[in-house]
């Protein structure tokens, strides 16, 4: 009686995903096909379901929201689900924006900041025409000019932060 209510434990956990699976599908009958949950591994190795992407500041799988400083919606638009989040390399010289207005991430470059600039560029990156900025007590994300997302210059765990570790 024991192995029986054993074999059909193991059963019930394997055909509701419970058990660990190599492929990405399984087919139930002819006509249904369940996604398993965790199988989308990107190239990287990355899980996209959990939340994972590549960051190539980094050079690795990471969560935006965990691992990067948040910058909020700025401007006209008022939908507040609107986020991007920057990843700085530890060397200080590339910064990653995840953000959706384009399908990728933007790296970009360090910039030197020239003295007396009430407006510095910190990052930016031409070719994608993103860019972070400081002017007086807030950072902008900039996209082809324009500015969409913002963060108080004086946040915990903010880029001030970030960038005087």
């Amino acid at each position: 009686m024991k192995k029986l209510l054993i074999i059909a434990a193991v059963w019930m956990l394997s055909s509701c995903g419970g058990l660990e699976t190599k492929s990405d599908s399984k087919t139930i009958d002819s006509t249904v096909t369940v996604k398993v949950a965790g199988a989308d591994k990107d190239v990287h190795g990355c899980i996209g379901s959990a939340g994972y992407t590549w960051s190539v500041v980094k050079d690795c799988c990471i969560r935006p929201f965990e691992a990067g400083t948040k910058f909020i919606n700025y401007g006209s638009n008022t939908d507040s689900t609107l986020a991007a989040y920057v990843v700085i390399s530890t060397d200080k010289k590339k910064a990653e924006v995840f953000f959706a207005l384009t399908d990728k991430p933007a790296v970009l470059d360090a910039v030197a900041i020239m003295e007396g600039d009430i407006a510095p560029i910190l990052f930016e990156n031409k070719t994608e025409m993103v860019d972070i900025i400081s002017r007086k007590d807030m950072y902008y994300i900039r996209y082809k000019n324009d500015p969409k997302f913002t963060q108080d210059i004086n946040m915990p765990d903010g880029l001030s932060t970030i960038l005087k570790k």
